[in-house]
């Protein structure tokens, strides 16, 4: 007759759910194509939302610039599966496509308003082109200062590994 081995009490046995095996690094085109379609998610949502507000109250808040670089860089992060520098310039161009997107349909809104629908069309292209805040004159220092904090939250974020690795210590 077998007998079952007898039940080690002493011994933590628990020691192979700690250990994980060494996750795949995802490939190039998982990260481009990743990192674009949760960029792509959170710049339209949070251009959607920014120019909400900025029809409604009739003032454009930039520091709102701020959370949407954060969002941004967040969505390409997740989207990407990993930290780095291809994620990290995905984000700064969604941030900066955000910031744009949130004037276009500004522009658009305000044409569109006054019945000027061909106007409003036209205006859209020529306001995300024309949108170079570092060459705009009039622009407020304190706007252009949210919006590289902005960048720079984008970039932060989609750049450093979230979760440090705390046995190097």
């Amino acid at each position: 007759m077998a007998y079952a081995p007898a039940l080690d009490l002493e011994t933590d046995h628990t020691d192979w759910a700690h250990e994980s095996l060494p996750a795949e690094e995802p490939g190039f085109m998982r990260t481009l194509f990743g990192g674009l379609l949760g960029g792509s998610i959170m710049a339209l949502g949070c251009s959607i939302v920014w120019a909400t507000i900025i029809t409604v109250t009739g003032f454009d808040f930039s520091l709102i610039a701020i959370m949407a670089g954060l969002f941004v860089g967040t969505g390409v992060r997740a989207g990407a599966g990993r930290p780095g520098l291809l994620p990290a310039l995905i984000a700064a161009v969604m941030t900066y496509l955000t910031v744009t997107g949130t004037v276009a349909m500004a522009v658009f809104y305000e044409f569109a308003m006054e019945g000027d629908l061909v106007l409003a069309i036209i205006g859209v292209p020529f306001s995300i082109l024309g949108y170079i805040p570092f060459l705009m004159i009039e622009m407020d220092v304190m706007a252009l200062f949210f919006f590289g904090l902005a960048m720079f939250t984008a970039i932060r974020v989609a750049l450093v590994d979230a979760e440090p690795d705390y046995q190097q210590y």
